[in-house]
């Protein structure tokens, strides 16, 4: 489970650097979150290395959220099932 991140100089930059990471992830066969963060103009946004626009901020925020969760959910698929058996 993915989850993709881009900044770039400007919106239609910052999409296609998503779109590259979605065929790169599905390459190697890892799963893309359906969520998907891209910060165009970034410098607009954020201070120091810091995101500064509460909107951005939140959306990164449920994608991390998104990611652990879908992770927890795929590797508990994963796991072999107990078979019980009737005495």
């Amino acid at each position: 489970m993915i989850g993709l991140i881009s900044t770039a100089g400007g919106e239609q930059a910052a999409m296609h650097a998503i779109d590259a990471m979605v065929h790169a992830v599905h390459a190697l066969r890892g799963i893309v979150a359906p969520l998907v963060v891209a910060i165009p103009k970034t410098w607009r946004h954020s201070d120091d290395g810091e995101i500064t626009d509460e909107n951005y901020a939140a959306r990164l925020e449920k994608l991390g959220q998104l990611v652990v969760k879908t992770a927890a959910r795929l590797r508990a698929e994963d796991r072999p099932r107990e078979i019980r058996t009737v005495a």
